[in-house]
């Protein structure tokens, strides 16, 4: 082999060798606002749209100027405490109900009955439960993380 057909062929395998340039990356959001549309799409994309990707009183909060994230863009920790806190409040809300209109059926009258502790485990596991549902299907569908947004 000749030094030419030598320089020729290493020309050939380094050009191979090297990696093709990624397409760039659009710009990161320089708004919350702007992020948050970009998230709501990118749910829209991969088919969550209506309630599912942002919730009523989400957006009612987005109107006023408090937009927080969609769900399936918050931590995991932070969907266990909100899904924990809200399992309690409705636990609470049929509680009251129950007891301002007098009638009590079966499983209120089961939630009233069973020590606090049990109450306390059964919301913890539902939070969970909350938590690793979204968490899931976020991986599931694909979404970026909220930071590349």
């Amino acid at each position: 082999m000749s030094q030419n057909e030598f320089e020729r062929r290493l020309q050939r395998l380094n050009a191979q060798a090297e990696p093709e340039q990624p397409q760039s990356a659009p710009a990161r959001a320089r708004t919350r606002s702007e992020r948050l549309d970009r998230a709501l799409h990118a749910l829209q994309e991969r088919g969550v749209t209506g309630a599912y990707a942002y919730a009523p009183a989400f957006r009612a909060l987005k109107a006023i100027g408090l937009g927080p994230r969609p769900l399936h863009f918050w931590s995991t920790p932070g969907l266990f405490i909100f899904g924990f806190f809200m399992v309690i409040a409705i636990g609470i809300f049929i509680i009251a109900l129950a007891l301002i209109l007098g009638h009590a059926p079966r499983p209120v009258r089961v939630m009233l009955q069973t020590p606090v502790e049990v109450n306390l485990i059964v919301c913890a596991v539902l939070g969970a439960a909350f938590a690793a549902v979204h968490r899931v299907q976020a991986n599931r569908i694909g979404l970026p993380r909220w930071r590349d947004l």
